[in-house]
């Protein structure tokens, strides 16, 4: 079956039906949950490291600070920064209800201090730092490391695992942890409030509003992806085999300013999101490279729209899959349009975890590959995370990135006014570095083409 075909109405229109269809209680209870399910992106993450049918990242943010560091006030904040957020203080562990999440009483929250044995080699420490695997079901998966680097140089180094936060969860660590220091530092109280909700209350929410609306859920998917292709037809080095592992790395490269000029106003005189219009493209670029013109690829949704949820620490952005016919469009504008719809089509029907949604539609897993969905697209706009600002320091923030692919291949696209990079992230087992930059480099002139002019005639299975 194909994919959904776009109905009649505005975006505007389109969104109020979606977001109409369930419509949700006025608030999410704060019931202060110590012990609760895992949310929908927890547990496919979760089923992914259980089945080794995908790679599970985690974060590993490291901070250069210069200039006098106040040692009591950084461990003051560290440790607020834990008391408020209970997803800080969250184990995983096994019940008869399978595995849940449990929040642990406040306690001291030691920021471990190293003197680097290596001077010369301080990039290599900080990589053995990032690689010490986690226990989440005896200590919560999250690890603050101060490395000394002189009497006013240090590096603050947080590794933190996927199963407690998301990138959009940056934004509140680091302006409270701000907040928190420079209070700390002149010895006055903070001032923050109270965060409205705990995530353990938002998992607890999401598992029952998901319960009330499963069979629906489940009945458009099983309608939706009916007959979709088992597997995107990827340009493998290497094909993929029931013992390849999940080793991965990160390759990045800019994308020139025009081209990203030109997909914004191609997103704003469509009326639809740089979000969508990227994943246009790399539906469009994975047709070319695959000779497929039935595409399912992936995308994150984000729950954090909710007022409440704001100033929350979790996971709330989670995996669908788009499935887009490249062969009923005539032009890319015709191929964006219909994008649009289908997101916002699996916007109404996102609270099933990915897992449950392949098991309805009996989505098989190739050998050696995901089942469903092998390969997503996402956009990241870096802009609207501010930089870590702390007091008599310097702070220079750098992100580094874990030998993990979650997919076979994906794509982000990380925008910064009027910058933007494309990040590929692929298994090594299946892909040279040499191809992907490869691959980059032709997606890149398909977003030239696509934006000089986007209703251009295509046909079916048109190369790059």
């Amino acid at each position: 079956m194909a994919a959904s075909r776009a109905g009649s109405g505005s975006i505007d229109d389109r969104l109020l039906a979606a977001r109409g269809t369930r419509p949700p209680p006025d608030r999410i209870p704060a019931r202060q949950q110590r012990r609760t399910v895992l949310s929908a992106a927890q547990h496919a993450m979760w089923q992914a490291q259980r089945t080794g049918r995908g790679g599970v990242t985690h974060f590993v943010l490291q901070y250069r600070l210069k200039g006098e560091l106040d040692h009591r006030a950084l461990d003051q904040a560290v440790g607020e920064l834990h008391r408020r957020h209970d997803i800080l203080r969250t184990v995983f562990q096994e019940s008869a209800r399978g595995i849940e999440q449990v929040v642990t009483a406040p306690g001291t929250v030691l920021v471990e201090r190293i003197t680097p044995p290596d001077p010369t080699d301080v990039a290599g420490t900080v990589r053995r730092l990032a690689e010490r695997p986690y226990r989440p079901a005896d200590v919560p998966p999250v690890r603050w490391t101060l490395l000394r680097l002189g009497a006013s140089e240090h590096i603050l180094l947080l590794c933190l695992h996927h199963l407690l936060a998301d990138a959009g969860s940056e934004q509140v660590l680091q302006s409270e942890l701000a907040a928190l220091y420079t209070a700390f530092s002149v010895e006055l109280a903070p001032g923050l409030p109270a965060p409205e909700v705990q995530y353990a209350d938002f998992a607890a929410w999401q598992h029952a509003r998901a319960a009330e609306g499963r069979d629906r859920e489940l009945a458009y998917w099983r309608r939706v992806l009916q007959g979709a292709p088992p597997a995107v037809r990827l340009p493998f080095d290497r094909p993929p085999t029931e013992r390849s592992g999940y080793r991965g790395a990160t390759w990045g490269a800019e994308v020139p300013p025009a081209v990203l000029q030109g997909l914004r106003q191609l997103a704003l005189s469509s009326r639809t999101t740089l979000a969508a219009t990227l994943t246009a493209a790399y539906a469009q670029f994975l047709a070319a490279v695959s000779g497929q013109s039935d595409i399912v690829l992936g995308a994150m949704r984000h729950s954090r729209d909710r007022p409440e949820l704001v100033r929350a620490i979790g996971v709330f952005a989670h995996l669908v899959p788009l499935r887009i016919d490249i062969a009923r469009c005539r032009s890319f504008r015709e191929l964006l349009t219909q994008v649009r719809d289908v997101t916002l089509d699996a916007c109404a029907h996102q609270e099933t975890p990915i897992d449950q949604v392949c098991e309805a539609a009996g989505a098989v897993a190739p050998e050696g590959r995901p089942a469903l969905v092998q390969t997503a697209c996402y956009h990241h706009d870096a802009s609207e995370t501010e930089e870590l600002r702390l007091p008599g320091l310097s702070v220079t923030r750098e992100q580094l990135f874990t030998d993990v692919s979650t997919f076979d291949l994906s794509l982000a696209v990380e925008t910064a006014g009027a910058g933007a990079r494309c990040l590929w992230e692929y298994r090594t087992e299946l892909f040279d570095p040499a191809t992907v930059q490869q691959l980059h480099h032709r997606f890149v002139a398909l977003l030239a083409a696509v934006t000089a002019d986007p209703d251009r005639p295509s046909s079916q299975g048109e190369q790059i």
